[in-house]
């Protein structure tokens, strides 16, 4: 498994405008042109990487969480109309889905990857409750429990 941090939702133009000015994005950044319906890597992946997908559909095949993502934004972009502010509130939630464990679309999701994912989400939970809970039996921790209660999470 691997992650990769997408750009979502920025303007073309501010692309080209680093581009010219001769700055770069990280390498694992992935860009997603929703103009053009096309997915590529910001820098060139070496020869013995995954194949990157060559667009949106065969990325929706192969990564579960692209799907999530183009179903809410099917709505709002074709060639006939494009909600800005529609497709950032998309956007916005599939991040907020992303960081939502046990609601969000890595609990709806049955791909293999997704599943081994929300079960070693829900063992560091249950890992932090146990610390959590040990600190408060403590007598010498506990009336500092409720400072670790934040870092935990």
């Amino acid at each position: 498994d691997a992650t990769a941090p997408f750009i979502i939702g920025t303007h073309t133009a501010i692309l080209q405008k680093l581009f010219a000015d001769r700055l770069s994005l990280a390498a694992e950044l992935i860009v997603v042109d929703l103009d053009k319906a096309e997915l590529r890597p910001c820098a060139a992946h070496a020869a013995d990487a995954v194949a990157f997908p060559q667009g949106v559909a065969q990325l929706m095949s192969t990564a579960p969480p692209a799907a999530a993502l183009v179903r809410r934004l099917h709505p709002f972009v074709s060639a006939e109309r494009f909600d800005e502010g529609r497709v950032q509130a998309a956007c916005l939630q599939f991040i907020a889905d992303l960081v939502t464990i046990s609601d969000g679309f890595l609990a709806d999701s049955s791909h293999a990857g997704d599943v081994v994912a929300l079960q070693k989400w829900q063992q560091l939970r249950a890992f932090e409750e146990d610390v959590r809970l040990r600190c408060e039996r403590d007598s010498e921790v506990a009336p500092y429990a409720h400072l670790l209660k934040s870092k935990l999470q």
